[in-house]
């Protein structure tokens, strides 16, 4: 018997979170009789204009608020509600409350920390809704969880139903390629504009690090610069993404040590992973745990130990390979589609019943 759903998600395809939380599940899970309708928040247009660094239209957010209320009228012709992580951002969880109330019910799924864009802001009316996330948390019938930290919250809020599926890639499109032959060195990084202040974290040690190598940063997603070391900015595209990340040699995520990051998934590394190169990562959050779990690199915290890592994986080609190797397996049995989607499809089907 088929599942009919349909899930609000926060983006269009073009958001990374809304593509892999869901998006990239809509096709493979129909072999299991689950058809899902995605109704998201915000267009293409609207994470376009974010990622041109453009900003936000306050219109276009008003305009896809209204949608959204109105879509919610369609939801008694589905068997099962999909909410990632809120109906509707930055005011009171009303819409949530009237889906409890009329007892229907929904999954909510979170792949941030987005709890502490309440809790933690400086503003007084965002720190009003501080505990919305964990009443949506409490009143859904079940909580997907990218990590053990959102889990964690999850039980605090009392959720009835905690399950955690952490963020995914497709290994079919994912390859891991041969290690680049140029003798120039590629340390890569994938972001966004919101995010390449990161960069700052290891910026001294590569400084430092143009001293004995031949390197190039690449920055994929947004924009960078120094007139010390080389640096290569490329516009970040759903088509190109993958061949721009098995262009470089090491990738790598700089964090930092903050509530919000401990909530991340560290998507980044899964990716560079799943294309077999080499990571070094700050040990944030699950960070930690996907470098030790799957041997595919460093972890380092200072500039002492950013600056080492990198000059040991640029001075040791056969080290690379080693580490992507590692990180290839351990995405296949971790953190492939094709291990999750039977996980995603019962989960919905337990949901129905």
């Amino acid at each position: 018997m088929s599942t009919k759903v349909i899930a609000f998600t926060r983006y269009a395809i073009n958001g990374a979170s809304s593509r892999l939380r869901i998006y990239q599940y809509v096709a493979p899970l129909v072999d299991y009789g689950i058809f899902i309708e995605v109704s998201p928040l915000f267009d293409k247009d609207y994470i376009e204009r974010l990622y041109s660094e453009k900003g936000k239209s306050y219109l276009s957010v008003a305009i896809a608020y209204i949608k959204r209320i109105i879509n919610l009228f369609s939801v008694i012709r589905y068997d099962v509600i999909f909410i990632e992580k809120e109906l509707l951002p930055n005011i009171p969880g009303v819409f949530e409350y009237l889906l409890y109330s009329m007892e229907k019910k929904y999954i909510v799924d979170y792949d941030d920390a987005v709890f502490h864009c309440y809790d933690q802001s400086n503003n007084y009316y965002m720190k009003l809704l501080s505990k919305k996330i964990d009443k949506i948390m409490s009143r859904s019938s079940m909580v997907i969880c990218g990590n053990d930290y959102i889990a964690a919250r999850s039980s605090n809020a009392n959720a009835k139903n905690i399950q955690i599926l952490p963020t995914v890639v497709d290994t079919n499109k994912y390859k891991a390629l041969a290690v680049n032959s140029n003798s120039q060195i590629v340390i890569g990084w994938i972001g966004t504009p919101s995010t390449v202040h990161l960069l700052e974290i290891v910026r001294c040690s590569l400084e430092a690090l143009n001293e004995d190598f031949d390197f190039i940063l690449c920055v994929i997603g947004a924009k960078f610069s120094s007139d010390i070391f080389k640096v290569e900015c490329i516009k970040w595209s759903e088509n190109t993404e993958i061949k721009s990340i098995q262009a470089i040699d090491i990738g790598i995520m700089p964090l930092n040590d903050g509530l919000f990051e401990r909530g991340k998934c560290g998507y980044k590394l899964i990716q560079y992973m799943a294309c077999g190169k080499p990571i070094i990562a700050s040990p944030v959050g699950v960070n930690e745990k996907i470098v030790k779990e799957s041997n595919a690199g460093c972890l380092a915290i200072t500039v002492v130990d950013w600056t080492r890592a990198l000059g040991v994986l640029c001075a040791t080609k056969k080290l690379r390979t080693d580490f992507g190797v590692m990180g290839r397996s351990h995405v296949e049995k971790k953190y492939s589609l094709g291990e999750a989607v039977p996980k995603m499809a019962h989960l919905f089907k337990t949901i129905k019943q």
